[in-house]
């Protein structure tokens, strides 16, 4: 492999793992497999066009588990990026209601036993009705042993609670 070329092929390595790491869904993605859809949100398949990229899918996670991991996750109101309380008392807030959160699990879970190495399971899901928050958008892969979570989620920093669980 040329020098160029092998410089190229690790910088959008490394460009695609921070911006996965900030959070963001990836883009330019070429292929789509729709695993649901509707007025509550929507779940699907999208293929990583990386070829360095390789998840440890098709993965079998239980719905339990998924909950909790949905359940866990935090976004803190103070654009500080700290999950601290701010000077004004506010506290961090979970990111998924209960409700949106028995409406995910099980369809991450779904997804993500029938992705292949190559794909990441992407969402969005519309707030509760009537909170007036902007949809939540992000994905899940698995990687070996461990469940990668990237949300989209307005500004704040994001967390998972309690820390020790993350």
């Amino acid at each position: 492999m040329s020098t160029s070329l092998f410089f190229f092929t690790r910088q959008f390595h490394v460009a695609l793992c921070a911006f996965m790491s900030l959070g963001l869904v990836v883009t330019g993605c070429s292929s789509t497999s729709k695993i649901a859809q509707s007025a509550r949100g929507s779940v699907y398949l999208e293929e990583i066009m990386d070829w360095s990229f390789e998840a440890s899918h098709p993965a079998v996670i239980d719905h339990t588990t998924l909950l909790k991991i949905v359940k866990g996750i935090y976004t803190a109101e103070d654009h500080s990026g700290s999950m601290r309380m701010s000077a004004a008392g506010s506290k961090p807030m979970r990111v998924f209601s209960d409700e949106d959160a028995e409406f995910l699990a099980p369809l991450l879970a779904q997804g993500l036993s029938k992705a292949k190495p190559e794909q990441l399971v992407v969402f969005r899901v519309s707030s509760s009705a009537g909170s007036g928050s902007e949809p939540t958008a992000g994905s899940i892969y698995v990687q070996q042993s461990t469940i990668h979570f990237t949300i989209s989620k307005g500004a704040g920093a994001t967390a998972f609670v309690p820390e020790s669980a993350a």
